[in-house]
């Protein structure tokens, strides 16, 4: 059973008034508390709301300390009354944490499409690895009751006001070895007018977050605050009297001396499974992962051909350890990302005459590692007779025109994933899809890379009228990158997780 507390902060009470009337129509709501400073009443025909009063707004202060004492439940709900959610969202949460007792699970403005009339065709999703930001009352969030003890037990966590309670909560959560899912692809209203702006407790909490190391410290020192350049979380910042400029810089990767090129290939000794690979992958400084090399050795047992592809360079004992398991190795830098590797594998293909022997190609790469079984692949392949071209996950959402520097509208535009696909011969041997992939050049951004490439093979597919399917399936109302949605251990029984470099 459920408590849902619900923090009253809006300056208009028909916002709690309709949240509290769609919860009062859930079975499993044993209990609803009405959080607030201000004078509220409920008079609707319902003995399971309880009105609260507070001695402020406060988020944690007040409303989660008196929770603790009324909650009876052993699930609790924080949902603030900006939020007028469903009935069947609160349902969905609830049984998301049913299935994961002791984690979280979060609602928030990310990914769900927000104040925008909506049938109910569509379905939410839960993803792993969003990060909660400061604001408390932007996020919904769901947990068992007992976890609410870790205030107590931490007193600048008690000192929390309106921001970075649920980032804590998250926190905990992770470091217990728990999973925090967010909902996405939902839609719901959210009224932005609060009664407070709570922007006045937002300095006051960040310094408690920060002995919370819920925000990093940058701790320059006075030479460093009156002139310097550093380097914080993933950009760089010009400190200058005090004051401090964030800026980006690409770094080029740096290899040592005894990194370097190489090529050998083989010649195609078997045709069993009529099918060629081509790995695209990193090496960093030169290295290979062991999950890497699993994968590889993974796709080994289904192909006739692999070409092993590196947009850098590799020390010896890599080369000697891919070789192993490769037939062909081609190692050095482009700079051309996947579809560079994935183009020079084709080529050498073409030109040792391979492609007229298989009846499908594989271009995938390591941004993702395998931890799925044989017989998961062996499925995956099964399935992909059946169209020509065949990937792991598709998307209904893509990059339309360029709107700015490095950003373009988001428009609807089917396509596969390129992280691994499957390709029939009518498709890679034709002479348009050689033409266009020997075609990619050099891109210095991400984002225009994407576009260029990734966008490319939908558009090309689309284009020719070849027929395309995911082997988990697609999904033409949701918005959010089906990536984020099944690639990650959250799922049961993933295929591929996002890659981790370990060695």
């Amino acid at each position: 059973m459920l408590t849902v507390i619900v923090p009253c902060i809006c300056k208009d009470p028909v916002n709690y008034l309709k949240l509290v009337n769609a919860l009062t129509t859930l079975p499993f709501v044993k209990k609803i508390i009405l959080s607030s400073s201000s004078q509220i009443s409920y008079l609707g025909n319902s003995d399971i709301v309880e009105v609260v009063k507070t001695e402020n707004n406060y988020y944690n202060n007040d409303i989660v300390k008196k929770a603790i004492e009324k909650v009876e439940t052993e699930y609790l709900a924080i949902i603030p009354d900006p939020f007028l959610l469903k009935p069947s969202t609160v349902e969905f949460a609830f049984n998301s944490l049913l299935k994961r007792p002791d984690g979280m699970v979060v609602i928030g403005l990310q990914d769900n499409l927000i104040n925008i009339e909506a049938n109910d065709d569509y379905r939410p999703y839960l993803v792993y690895d969003r990060k909660i930001g400061p604001k408390d009352c932007e996020y919904c969030s769901f947990y068992k009751t007992t976890n609410l003890f870790i205030f107590e037990d931490n007193p600048f966590a008690a000192e929390l006001t309106n921001h970075y309670v649920t980032a804590f909560m998250q926190k905990n959560t992770l470091q217990r070895g728990e999973k925090v899912a967010f909902i996405v692809n939902e839609r719901f209203k959210h009224n932005n007018d609060y009664a407070l702006g709570f922007d006045f407790s937002y300095f006051h909490d960040r310094q408690i977050a920060k002995n919370l190391s819920l925000v990093r410290k940058k701790n320059l020192s006075l030479s460093q605050r009156l002139c310097s350049l550093t380097y914080f979380e993933g950009f760089h910042y010009f400190n200058f009297l005090g004051m401090s400029y964030k800026f980006s810089l690409r770094h080029k990767p740096v290899f040592t001396v005894d990194c370097h090129n190489y090529f050998n290939s083989k010649d195609l000794s078997r045709i069993v499974d009529k099918r060629a690979c081509v790995f695209a992958a990193f090496t960093r400084h030169g290295f290979i992962s062991e999950n890497t090399l699993k994968y590889l050795r993974m796709i080994r047992e289904h192909v006739d051909y692999l070409v092993f592809v590196a947009d850098s360079k590799a020390k010896d004992e890599t080369i000697t350890a891919v070789e192993e398991i490769a037939d062909a190795l081609i190692i050095g830098r482009h700079n051309e990302y996947y579809f560079g590797s994935y183009k020079r594998g084709v080529e050498l293909l073409d030109k040792m005459g391979i492609i007229n022997d298989i009846d499908n190609l594989i271009l995938c790469n390591d941004t993702v590692e395998f931890v799925g079984t044989h017989n998961d692949l062996r499925i995956f392949f099964d399935k992909a007779r059946f169209t020509d071209a065949y990937g792991v996950t598709s998307s209904a959402f893509g990059y339309g025109n360029k709107i700015g520097q490095d950003k373009y509208e988001g428009v609807k535009l089917p396509h596969i994933h390129s992280y691994f696909v499957n390709l029939k011969k009518n498709v890679f041997a034709s002479d348009e899809f050689k033409r266009e992939l020997y075609a990619v050049r050099v891109l210095k951004n991400k984002t225009d890379i994407a576009v260029q490439h990734e966008m490319w093979l939908g558009k090309f597919l689309e284009k020719h009228v070849y027929t395309s399917d995911s082997y988990y399936p697609y999904d033409d109302t949701c918005f959010v990158n089906s990536f984020d949605i099944y690639i990650n251990d959250g799922i049961d029984n993933p295929l591929f997780v996002k890659h981790v470099i370990k060695r």
